[in-house]
């Protein structure tokens, strides 16, 4: 295995929290490790500004990795080794973190899409304590649809908060971050509004050019809004999504 060198972007728009900025100078103690910043409203263009900084420099200084960190994301110290290691543990080229929804139902922004009606399953914490520390599409369908397991068409969705990913073959080349918005006319007249994250549409990318992707709770950390939200232990009122994703 090359040296690692990690390009860490941290995408960053008013309230930045001080948790946030400790953590981004504490994600490991044995790595090359370069921060880089870029403030804009716009979320997706923010994070394919940093995405293209690195794909620039990447000859350059070597990077082996590219990881990324919100501003409202608080992960343990050391997080960044914990990620990488569980990544190559694995085989995988994308290991994410488990990032709870900042509200009082347990759910999280990690999920699964099915291509055939084009919704998201998000998991709620409650799950994620189901499956194991760290898991694949493969693990979580064999928890929401037991005996499942040998055959997965539907991909893992992952968040952005905290993650990182392998970054020396021609994949990173490929993708892009944006929103994705509709409006469905249904047969009954009504309209109705959709999107998908940026996340979830770069999942769904992923997926496409097959890229191996994993997601962990082995990263503890803290969602912070009006408070901290934690990726630990089976916490909310939902035990399962309720819908409306």
């Amino acid at each position: 295995m090359p040296e690692r060198k990690v390009f860490l972007a941290f995408p960053t728009y008013g309230l930045v929290h001080f948790e946030a900025v400790q953590a981004a100078y504490a994600g490991c103690a044995d790595t090359p490790v370069a921060l880089f910043r870029s403030s804009d409203s716009r979320l997706p263009h923010n994070m394919n500004r940093l995405w293209c900084a690195a794909l620039n420099s990447r000859k350059q200084h070597g990077w082996t990795h590219f990881a990324m960190l919100h501003s409202d994301v608080a992960p343990e110290a050391g997080w960044l080794t914990i990620l990488i290691d569980e990544q190559e543990r694995l085989g995988v080229d994308v290991m994410a973190a488990v990032v709870p929804i900042k509200d009082h139902h347990g759910l999280t922004s990690t999920g699964v899409w099915n291509p055939q009606t084009g919704e998201v399953r998000r998991l709620t914490m409650t799950e994620v304590m189901q499956l194991p520390e760290t898991f694949t599409a493969y693990d979580v369908a064999d928890v929401l649809q037991p005996g499942l397991k040998v055959r997965v068409d539907m991909p893992l969705l992952v968040n952005s908060g905290c993650f990182v990913c392998q970054f020396t073959t021609r994949w990173p080349e490929r993708v892009v971050w944006r929103f994705v918005d509709e409006i469905v006319h249904h047969d009954d007249q009504r309209f109705e509004a959709r999107t998908m994250s940026e996340d979830w549409d770069w999942s769904r990318q992923l997926a496409a050019l097959e890229v191996k992707v994993a997601a962990t709770r082995k990263v503890r950390l803290t969602h912070y809004g009006s408070e901290g939200w934690s990726n630990q232990g089976a916490w909310g009122d939902c035990q399962k999504d309720p819908g409306n994703a």
